[in-house]
């Protein structure tokens, strides 16, 4: 009898350890993707922030160009 207690006790270790094992392997998983969801959003961020300038400038063009026609009409 010892001898199969013993050997439950170890099976139950042992899946006990799988289990905390497979815990962690989860955690971490989540972990990557929470960081690839903050890279995704780090990088849609500078991009429009990128779109914005690229739309400013070109407003400023314009704003000078149409100050250069003005300056012709006079």
């Amino acid at each position: 009898m010892e001898e199969e207690e013993e050997e439950e006790e170890e099976e139950e270790e042992e899946e006990e350890e799988e289990e905390e094992e497979e815990e962690e392997e989860e955690e971490e998983e989540e972990e990557e993707e929470e960081e690839e969801e903050e890279e995704e959003e780090e990088e849609e961020e500078e991009e429009e922030e990128e779109e914005e300038e690229e739309e400013e400038e070109e407003e400023e063009e314009e704003e000078e160009e149409e100050e250069e026609e003005e300056e012709e009409v006079e």
